[in-house]
């Protein structure tokens, strides 16, 4: 949900997910707030242990069935992608969502020619907030983590990441990074969408 509009998509095949194996939805609030996470992680949390790996088969069958009519990048994101190509600034992509899923959507989107590196569940032991995929990520790109390093994400587990492998963590969205959730991850820096994104790009190369 920093370059592609997924949340809908993710909270739809979930709330299928809890239909068919007949149990109380979450409400959409809660949802939203907890679906950030691995999905393997969510669904051992929230359904019964003897359905786990059917309830996540579920759960992946459905998003990549919604993906194709949901899927899409948010507003100006392509423009961000753009100033960020043109500037030559390496860049990839660490994400909490199954390694073969996120591939999939950089595919079908044309984005690969725009990351060095694609990480997603599964491609190292832990997900985030553990630093270890962005420290693969970082590898790939033959940068070393610091604070010149920007980790862009929209939630806590993205912050975590950010301080967890010393990079400087970039808030974007509009979620209340000062909240609880974030107690111990706080922000650098914020952009509230694309749009203040690509300014601030272009005012770095002036």
């Amino acid at each position: 949900n920093t370059l592609v509009d997924s949340l809908e998509l993710i909270c739809a095949s979930m709330r299928d997910t809890f239909s068919k194996f007949k149990l109380n939805q979450m409400p959409e609030e809660e949802l939203i707030k907890k679906i950030h996470g691995p999905s393997k992680l969510f669904i051992e949390t929230h359904f019964p242990k003897n359905v786990h790996n059917k309830a996540r088969q579920t759960f992946l069958d459905l998003y990549d069935q919604f993906s194709k009519e949901k899927l899409k990048l948010l507003p100006n994101a392509q423009g961000t992608l753009d100033e960020v190509k043109r500037q030559k600034i390496r860049t990839g992509v660490v994400s909490n969502k199954v390694s073969d899923l996120l591939s999939m959507e950089v595919c079908e989107l044309g984005l690969k020619k725009y990351f060095l590196t694609v990480v997603g569940s599964g491609d190292v032991p832990e997900d985030k907030p553990s630093p270890l995929p962005v420290l693969k990520a970082l590898k790939d790109i033959g940068v070393n983590s610091s604070q010149e390093v920007w980790f862009v994400g929209d939630s806590a587990a993205d912050m975590g990441a950010a301080h967890n492998s010393n990079c400087l963590p970039v808030f974007f969205g509009i979620d209340d990074y000062t909240s609880k959730h974030y107690s111990h991850c706080q922000p650098k820096v914020h952009f509230k969408n694309h749009a203040e994104f690509i300014k601030y790009l272009a005012y770095l190369d002036e």
